[in-house]
């Protein structure tokens, strides 16, 4: 869903929350998200953490940004949509 490219200054960053800011409610439409750094599982969160705009990561302890060029990535799981499920459609 988001990937950007980040990299610390004088020297590494221990990052302990990121929140990601969106313009549609996704309560309804994710089932959780997970954050990654260079390709590895940082976090999942629960949908409890998804709130009517934003995507909320707190107590993390293995992100941690280098002072070098690394890639953070934003992946969402989203629910069923249909019959009797939870999911709903974004318009």
């Amino acid at each position: 869903m988001f990937s950007a490219d980040v990299y610390a200054t004088n020297e590494k960053a221990d990052v302990e929350t990121v929140v990601f800011s969106v313009n549609k409610d996704l309560r309804q439409t994710l089932e959780n998200a997970s954050l990654y750094l260079n390709g590895n599982l940082v976090s999942t969160n629960a949908n409890s953490d998804i709130t009517a705009g934003t995507i909320r990561f707190e107590d993390l302890t293995t992100f941690i940004v280098p002072e070098e060029n690394v890639e953070v990535e934003l992946r969402v799981n989203t629910a069923t949509i249909g019959y009797e499920k939870v999911g709903s459609a974004l318009s």
